[in-house]
């Protein structure tokens, strides 16, 4: 291999020594990259360029003598590419990064008309994008998809309506590009600037490598087997390029060690033979799988040997536990940054989602709870029932010991999917109920977490209660296979309109069985 092999090159493991590139060298890493791609995942998406996307990046031909890698980027200009309304079919590339904060560079509306009509030099733009442009021209591609480039971001409609198509924009790439080691779209991915992953001393020896034609010599690596471990790569600490992982059908990760690629069945397959391992729970995020179902399920046998319960309601909570532990710009945008994700969702199962919640098994979706030690706020706009309005993280892990519901949750076929308001029959208790004993009982509360601020002691004789001026609530809503309940913690607006406060567990007893349940309002 020529000492332009783009594997070669991006991998930091293995130092052969080759001749010095040429315009041919280039030619073959363009080929040999291309065919990696096509021999792990011969089925690219070509798809109709109009209709979904509005803009694509696109790459003019650089002349033959530029084509050079260290002459490429300084000769290649890009431009803003409309998409036909239809017609045109064709293949692109899709960029996942890290912003790191407002881009010097990106698409507004002073500068829309500009971008079309005049190429833009690709040294001017940030090495993230540097690198993304490179990569996508030895993959042989000439469009490109990035975020800030190809939605205009000082136009709130474009914006929402852009990242309504997140789904298809992701899902319809030919390859995803994923700048894992950069932080910043300053930083660039093809020279990482640190290393997560651990790696082992090496040693490495000249050898000569003979065939008919002469030889040549190299260098050879003895090494032992580094381990790949994408937990601490910053963009997987990113809220939205969670989505973008889980969509994307191929995604080319540019790693600390060397470049891999993950589709829908493997987690990692590499260009050649490697001196890394690569075990499946290492690699993050996990892919979720297309045989998911929202009605009665089955299971699988994981790369372990588990069994894995393909049920929604047991597969959303670790969806949301990994989203939530991403940090995200805005907190606003919790709700948006997972709908490509909640889209196909629907789409594989056929069921349908409100802030989180989905119909098939709404009790299960809202028996979550804030897990973190720093504490959390409320994101305005987003209702009190879903873990959407919270910036903290949140835990699922309540739905392993649900037993069944002892709320209902009315959904009715076509419901407005944006309503704030979810209309529920429970059973409801007023607060001496659940935080005082009755004569020669004991407290029904055994344990509550707030959804923001913390509680006091357990209520046993001496009562502490959250610190909210209004009366508290609790709203029966699901029993434990021990026979205890869950309860949301809750303050009442009025006219049988409730706001959540926090989860509770409650003991059974027959005061708290034998109470009618009412039809309420969660907001």
């Amino acid at each position: 291999m020529g000492a332009d092999n783009l594997p070669r090159r991006f991998r930091r493991l293995r130092d052969l020594v080759y001749p010095p590139p040429g315009t041919a060298r280039l030619q073959n890493a363009k080929n040999l990259v291309g065919s990696w791609v096509a021999i792990s995942c011969p089925e690219l998406n070509t798809v109709a360029l109009g209709g979904q996307l509005d803009y694509l990046t696109a790459l003019t031909t650089a002349s033959d003598d530029s084509a050079a890698t260290a002459n490429y980027l300084s000769s290649q200009r890009v431009r803003l590419y409309v998409t036909p309304n239809k017609g045109q079919l064709g293949q692109y590339v899709a960029l996942s990064y890290c912003w790191g904060g407002p881009q010097t560079f990106s698409l507004e509306q002073h500068n829309l008309e500009k971008l079309q009509h005049e190429a833009t030099h690709a040294s001017a733009l940030p090495q993230t994008l540097q690198d993304a442009i490179l990569v996508t021209h030895h993959l042989g591609f000439e469009y490109l998809w990035i975020d800030a480039l190809c939605i205009i971001q000082d136009d709130a409609d474009d914006k929402l309506r852009e990242i309504g198509e997140m789904q298809n924009t992701y899902q319809n790439a030919a390859v995803t590009i994923a700048a894992a080691t950069a932080s910043s779209v300053n930083q660039g991915f093809l020279n990482p600037p640190t290393q997560c992953s651990r790696t082992y001393p090496s040693c490495s020896v000249p050898v000569t490598l003979t065939n008919g034609s002469g030889s040549e010599q190299g260098t050879l690596t003895i090494s032992p087997q580094h381990a790949q471990n994408t937990k601490d790569f910053p963009i997987n600490k990113r809220g939205w390029t969670y989505q973008e992982a889980l969509l994307s059908p191929r995604l080319l990760v540019f790693g600390d060690l060397e470049p891999f690629l993950r589709c829908q069945t493997k987690e990692a397959t590499l260009p050649a033979p490697t001196c890394v391992s690569y075990d499946a729970r290492a690699i993050q995020p996990p892919r979720f799988a297309n045989e998911m179902q929202s009605g009665p399920g089955y299971n699988v046998l994981d790369e372990d040997g588990a069994s894995v319960d393909l049920r929604l309601e047991f597969q959303w909570p670790r969806l949301v536990e990994q989203y939530t532990q991403r940090e995200l710009g805005l907190w606003e945008d919790r709700p948006h940054a997972i709908a490509g994700v909640v889209g196909a969702l629907a789409r594989i199962t056929g069921d349908a989602c409100r802030y989180g919640v989905w119909r098939s098994c709404p009790v299960a979706c809202l028996l979550w709870a804030v897990d973190s030690e720093g504490g959390s706020a409320r994101i305005a706009g987003v209702p009190t029932w879903s873990w959407m309005s919270v910036t903290a993280p949140v835990e699922l892990n309540r739905v392993q010991i649900m037993k069944e519901p002892e709320a209902a949750v009315e959904w009715e076929e076509g419901a407005d999917l944006a309503a704030k308001r979810l209309c529920i029959s429970c059973r409801v208790l007023g607060e001496e109920e659940a935080l005082s004993a009755p004569p020669g009982g004991s407290v029904p509360l055994l344990d509550w977490d707030l959804d923001v601020g913390e509680v006091g002691p357990m209520p046993d004789g001496d009562s502490r209660r959250p610190a909210v001026s209004e009366p508290l609530y609790f709203l029966v809503i699901a029993r434990q296979v021990d026979q205890k309940l869950f309860a949301f913690v809750a303050t009442s607006s009025g006219d049988g309109v409730y706001h959540r406060r926090g989860i509770a567990e409650l003991k059974s007893t027959a005061a708290i069985t034998s109470k009618p349940r009412q039809r309420i309002s969660l907001e």
